[in-house]
């Protein structure tokens, strides 16, 4: 199983370090953050082939985020939000999450 991470904040880099055992390769994302994780050049590079999508993005980025990445994932690949409102969240996915 393929993870990404977009966001590797203090949750972000917490639950991939929890996850890390239990999946075959983890992907991360982050423009702001240096990670010893393989690190995408992009949130679509990031995104593409993954079984498992986190999102660990302020509330108030995870719209646009979801916006330029949901398009990328592969048909079937489990997505999660994990900010504290769900509705941006939700608005994006129900409107760029079509192939999913």
């Amino acid at each position: 199983m393929k993870l990404a991470t977009i966001g590797m904040g203090t949750m972000g880099e917490y639950t991939t370090k929890v996850l890390e055992d239990h999946v075959d390769k983890i992907i991360v994302y982050d423009p702001n953050i240096t990670t010893n994780y393989n690190h995408a050049s992009s949130m679509q590079e990031a995104v593409a082939n993954a079984d498992l999508v986190m999102y660990w993005v302020p509330t108030h980025e995870v719209y646009d985020v979801m916006k330029r990445s949901l398009g990328h994932c592969k048909p079937g690949a489990l997505i999660s939000g994990q900010t504290s409102r769900k509705v941006p969240e939700a608005l994006a996915f129900d409107k760029y999450a079509k192939n999913l």
